[in-house]
């Protein structure tokens, strides 16, 4: 299928797919700059919050603690008193019942006690996580801000460049003309086959995208650097080096 004829045209398009394909590549470069920056900031806020959720719990811990010890040590102030008050005391029934609340207290304190050190080891294992966390935060900052200075170093040197590609791009599409039924094909083309909308003729026979066999009046049409098309995919057709110069 024939889509233009003669002026250098399919050179030119040519030319415009390979600068297409330098663009797209630097803009993956940079794309793959502004995602590793994207996922490190994600990576940040992630710890953030979980740091920030592991201090909420470290937090009620910590006031826990503070009341089962306040309490503890009422309790125990409480049993004081009461063998005081037993050491004096003389009538023997009274002195069975302080001893059985003595006995009883205690017990509860002792269970509390039991209680308050398991808190307290989950309260130093919080500690400990937090104190990682803050440390991965911390890491993950300043490879952040490494990341950041080599990316927008790396980044401003993309843009220049693809502001030149750019230029030379807007410059073949002025000299092709943007409504050129050849460029628009390619456009088209290229929208539907980004990596490959040209492709070369394999053994002059048979189309490099889709191994579909072509006639030999395409062949000859390429080969007078006219814009030719697969008639089963739709790629432009081009002769390769060696096979042009033939």
């Amino acid at each position: 299928m024939s889509v233009e004829t003669g002026g250098g045209v399919l050179g030119k398009i040519i030319e415009l797919s390979k600068i297409d394909v330098f663009i797209a590549g630097l803009e993956a470069q940079k794309k793959k700059f502004e995602s590793d920056m994207a996922a490190k900031a994600a990576e940040i806020k992630g710890f953030e919050g979980v740091r920030a959720s592991k201090l909420g719990v470290l937090d009620a811990k910590r006031a826990l603690v503070a009341r089962e010890e306040k309490g503890i040590k009422g309790e125990r102030e409480r049993i004081n008193e009461r063998r005081r008050a037993l050491s004096g005391q003389t009538d023997y029934k009274v002195q069975q019942a302080m001893e059985r609340e003595i006995e009883f207290v205690s017990k509860q304190i002792g269970q509390r006690e039991e209680v308050l050190l398991g808190v307290m080891r989950e309260v130093e294992v919080l500690e400990a996580d937090t104190s990682n966390l803050e440390s991965a935060i911390n890491k993950s900052k300043e490879e952040l801000s490494a990341l950041t200075e080599l990316a927008q170093g790396e980044i401003a040197a993309i843009n220049e460049r693809l502001t030149d590609y750019n230029a030379q791009r807007t410059s073949i599409v002025t000299d092709v003309g943007p409504t050129h039924v050849g460029l628009v094909a390619y456009n088209r083309i290229k929208n539907r086959y980004p990596q490959d909308p040209i492709v070369v003729i394999l053994n002059r026979s048979s189309c490099g995208g889709c191994h579909m066999s072509i006639g030999p009046q395409l062949i000859v049409q390429a080969s007078r650097g006219e814009v030719v098309k697969c008639a089963g995919c739709s790629r432009i057709l081009r002769l390769d080096d060696e096979q042009a110069a033939a």
